[in-house]
């Protein structure tokens, strides 16, 4: 149960994060994806695809967030929440 609320909140804490670099990106990147992880942005991407492969290469314990980066909300489904694959 611990690990579901740790998870829950790097899920907060990145979406808050990403939120106050968001216009700061709409600027440069568009319609792309952020991948997140620790409130830090992991790398952009033009692909879900390719963040969810960075995320699982990067981040060995498998916790981060993608978000797309768009002026519109957009639920990502699963990819909007952070991934554990342990």
């Amino acid at each position: 149960m611990v690990e579901r609320v740790e998870v829950q909140k790097e899920i907060d804490d990145n979406l808050e994060f990403f939120k106050t670099k968001l216009s700061d990106l709409m600027k440069t990147d568009r319609d792309r994806y952020a991948l997140l992880h620790r409130q830090k942005i992991g790398g952009i991407f033009d692909t879900i695809r390719d963040a969810q492969t960075a995320g699982n290469a990067l981040y060995g314990e498998g916790k981060f967030s993608i978000q797309k980066i768009t002026d519109q909300a957009a639920d990502l489904g699963f990819f909007s929440h952070a991934h554990h694959l342990a």
